[in-house]
């Protein structure tokens, strides 16, 4: 079978930290679009448990609701009206 995602010598955990500390937010949408993990919020647990600060709001988008995560230490904190990811306008 194919495997359509990269294959990287991180752990789930590892990668989703990383991508947080970058500044970028994540839903469990997103995680599984990037990267193919489908259990995001487990991953989350477990980055809390160890001492990271891990910031999450519940959103509701197109009568949707998801939870969208960030790094603690960052000044963002998304809206309903606000998109659920961190990007620039190009």
């Amino acid at each position: 079978m194919f495997n359509q995602f990269e294959v990287s010598d991180k752990t789930q955990a590892e990668t989703i930290k990383a991508h947080l500390e970058a500044g970028n937010t994540i839903t469990t949408f997103e995680a599984f679009q990037h990267w193919g993990y489908v259990c995001l919020p487990q991953h989350i647990r477990a980055l809390r448990v160890k001492g990271y600060v891990i910031e999450s709001k519940s959103v509701i988008h197109n009568g949707k609701r998801f939870n969208v995560y960030w790094w603690g230490d960052q000044d963002y904190a998304p809206t309903a009206s606000a998109p659920a990811t961190r990007q620039e306008d190009e």
